[in-house]
């Protein structure tokens, strides 16, 4: 039960996140989550920093969705209806009466886009940002998210493991199917083999990528969930 819960969230965040994708129109080769195993501090840790910008643009995909999806609402309540009352459409305790007066006067996308993101911005009582915190709670709670403050990166832990090994195929696989498949289900990269279609591959060199597989597969091994056959085949 607890597997189903960790897939049902994963599945929910990510959701959230390929909306957002969409939504932003974030080219196919910048959507990816990088998972980070590497053991070195993070100033001497490119695969452990590459984690950091990956969770940190799909916050900003998910707030640019959110300002995206608010400028539309806006404009269509301003082309359907005389009159709108502006105020009415905030939450008291949001203190946007500010930006409600300047939506009275607003008529072209760009400032409709604007004004969504001051509300967004300055929006008391975090309103509009709690998807963004939504997210990274699940993240947090499935043990995909660790770190504190700009310093959070991707990586899923031991229990994890055992719940996305059971939800994406009967084992047992080798190691590196394993990992295609959490890049086909998820975007999930972890090795070299999975940037082919990103542009990861030119960040980052790809025998970072090939010993960063290297730590997972240890975790995999050490956590019983994966046996090493020999030096270079690990089945899951």
């Amino acid at each position: 039960l607890w597997q189903f819960r960790n897939i049902l969230a994963l599945d929910v965040a990510y959701h959230a996140i390929e909306q957002s994708w969409a939504v932003t129109g974030t080219p196919e080769a910048e959507r990816f989550l990088l998972l980070s195993y590497a053991p070195e501090p993070r100033r001497t840790n490119p695969v452990r920093v590459h984690s950091e910008v990956t969770y940190q643009s799909l916050r900003q995909a998910i707030a640019e969705a959110m300002v995206t999806g608010m400028a539309t609402v806006a404009r269509e309540l301003a082309t359907k209806h005389s009159g709108v009352d502006w105020p009415a459409q905030f939450e008291a305790r949001s203190k946007l009466d500010h930006v409600a007066e300047q939506l009275q006067t607003a008529h072209n996308a760009e400032q409709f886009k604007q004004l969504a993101g001051r509300a967004y911005e300055e929006s008391r009582g975090a309103g509009y940002s709690r998807p963004v915190e939504a997210v990274r709670g699940l993240l947090e709670s499935i043990g995909l998210l660790v770190g504190t403050g700009q310093y959070r990166f991707l990586r899923a832990d031991a229990q994890l493991l055992a719940s996305l090994i059971g939800a994406v195929t009967r084992t047992p696989m080798p190691a590196t199917e394993f990992r295609t498949r959490l890049w086909r289900e998820w975007r999930i990269i972890v090795g070299e083999g999975e940037i082919a279609e990103t542009t990861l591959g030119e960040a980052i060199d790809g025998s970072l990528l090939a010993r960063n597989a290297h730590y997972l597969e240890q975790l995999l091994i050490d956590s019983g969930l994966a046996v090493a056959l020999s030096d270079q085949t690990c089945m899951v």
